[in-house]
This record gives structure tokens, sequence and C-alpha cells, in this order.
């Protein structure tokens, strides 16, 4: 199944991103404008993702906060069981998902400290969709690089990753996981 072995790419392509990162939230150079704008007015729209710090109201190191979850709907456990892991189904498609949320409690709460989506509903400030051109991405955030996933191709920026699974044609996935856990206070614990 392409979404568990893409899970597991994700997780190692996203130890050697996120190696050289601070601290969250950070915001490559190609994303400053439009995402610094709308975090410094607090107003990130419910489908947007702004890369390296949340997807909706959804921020990396932060609470799931409860209104994302009744939005949402319906939430299983990920395939492997792990309880601190919140998975939306695709719809009609229980095998499948659309929206994977990884969490850790630290201090007491359980902190986000990945995101993974194969969903449309969600872009980025700059467009980008599951579904956009790879042509397009490349675009919007020229600071990236290609690296290879065991199921596709991935388009790596500092702050995302874009896995392809048709040969660098279109995103199939989009995914981010907290800075903190592979290069911060979690390291190798997320």
């Amino acid at each position: 199944m392409k979404n568990k072995s893409c899970l597991r790419n994700t997780v190692m392509l996203s130890a050697l991103l996120f190696s050289s990162a601070i601290c969250m939230p950070s915001i490559a150079k190609d994303d400053i404008s439009t995402d610094q704008v709308l975090l410094a007015k607090n107003q990130i729209p419910n489908d947007i993702i702004i890369p390296g710090v949340s997807l909706s109201n959804v921020v990396l190191g932060q609470p799931i906060p409860e209104s994302f979850i009744k939005k949402m709907g319906p939430y299983r456990q990920d395939e492997y069981g792990h309880p601190d892991n919140f998975v939306w189904p695709q719809k009609g498609q229980a095998e499948d998902w659309d929206l994977l949320i990884k969490t850790k409690y630290l201090n007491g709460k359980k902190v986000v400290t990945a995101i993974y989506t194969n969903s449309k509903q969600f872009k980025t400030s700059k467009g980008i969709r599951v579904g956009s051109s790879l042509a397009a991405v490349q675009k919007a955030y020229p600071l990236g690089g290609f690296d290879e996933c065991m199921d596709g191709d991935c388009w790596v920026t500092n702050n995302i990753i874009f896995t392809s699974y048709d040969n660098k044609k279109t995103v199939g996935e989009m995914s981010m996981v907290w800075s903190e856990c592979v290069s911060g206070i979690l390291e190798g614990q997320c």
C-alpha cells in the first residue's frame, strides 16, 4: 500500500530534512511573504498549510485543537494501532487515509509531531495541493530538491515534503515533521 511505505519514507526523509532546522515555527525564505503575513495576523484559513508550521489551526508542537477534531469528524488509530495518532480515512475507503496527525506527550500535553495529507482539501498558501504538478511545486518552492522515496519521488524543502507517485508529474502526498523531533529536545523520540 502506497501510504504505509511512503509514510516510512517520509519519516526517514524528515529526519534528514529537519536536521538543520532551528525551531518551530521556521519559514523558508521562499515562503516568507505570504506565510508570515498570515501568521502575523493570526488569520490562517481552514484549508491552508503553512510549511513547517501548521495545517489549518493544527500547529506543530502544540495540542490538536478540539475544534479541528470536531470539524474533521470521526477518526481512527493508524494501521499500527498507535493511540496517539489521529487518522481521518478517505470518504468511503476505510483502508486509505486523507489526513494523519501524529502526536506525542510532552510535559503532560499531547502535541502534534507530524502531519501527512493525501487530500486535495488542503493547500499551501501558494496554492500547491495534492494533484498539483511537480513543475508548479518547483516554481512555488525553488529552494527544494528531488530525493528518492521508496514508492515515489519527493521534492524536499526545509519545511515540507511533496511526494509524487507518478514519475515526478503530480503531488500525491504532503508531509511535515516538527523540527524538535529531529534536531531538538525530542530528537529520535517522535
